[in-house]
């Protein structure tokens, strides 16, 4: 088993986390990478053989419930499940967003001049490739001035595992709410896009 994709996944977990350490509000995209994450920690674990320790003493016996008494256990644990998925807030089921609206923001032209191409080089990290006249302007304009939302965003972008989670997180919480598609910010939002999957690519 490979240790070092276990750590990855772990570090990622983490840098989600923090940016929650401040009690910001949490988001579907965060807790489905959680779960994602959690899964393929899980399954990596299981993938371990181990050896079979040696049993000194015998295992304690368990004694077998009565019919009468598994018969009331099995009527209590239906009607608690029952009671649990009828408490389960509807905000909390996963909505599938409409991508395609936000395809014009994703429509990327072939890169044919040199200078094209050096601004298409892959870069590591989001902020870093802005200069700081770059990083107040799309604060400005795609993040309502906020500089917390953007930062927040950015260390976002940064940590997730491919540019389709990217896609994910862009659509479902970036564009909807700064509202990107409007014609004063739609070429500021392309621009952006495009730094953010030189990261990726």
């Amino acid at each position: 088993m490979e240790f070092g994709n276990v750590r990855k996944w772990i570090l990622k977990m983490n840098n989600i986390l923090e940016v929650y350490s401040h009690e910001e509000s949490f988001t579907q995209s965060e807790k489905n990478l959680l779960l994602d994450y959690n899964l393929k920690i899980r399954e990596a674990i299981k993938a371990i053989n181990v050896e079979d320790s040696e049993v000194d003493e015998a295992p304690e016996e368990i004694p077998h419930p009565t019919k009468q008494e598994t018969d009331v256990t099995k009527n209590i644990k239906a009607q608690e499940f029952v009671e649990v998925v009828e408490e389960i807030p509807t905000e909390l089921k996963i909505q599938k967003t409409d991508y395609n609206r936000y395809n014009e923001l994703f429509l990327f032209k072939k890169v044919e001049d040199l200078s094209e191409k050096l601004e298409s080089t892959p870069i590591t990290n989001i902020q870093k490739s802005m200069g700081l006249n770059e990083r107040i302007l799309t604060q400005n304009e795609l993040f309502g001035g906020e500089k917390s939302s953007f930062d927040t965003a950015v260390q976002k972008l940064n940590g997730l595992d491919d540019f389709e989670q990217v896609k994910t997180y862009l659509c479902e919480e970036l564009i909807p709410k700064y509202d990107w598609m409007d014609e004063t910010r739609i070429k500021k939002a392309q621009w952006f896009i495009k730094l953010v999957k030189r990261k990726y690519s």
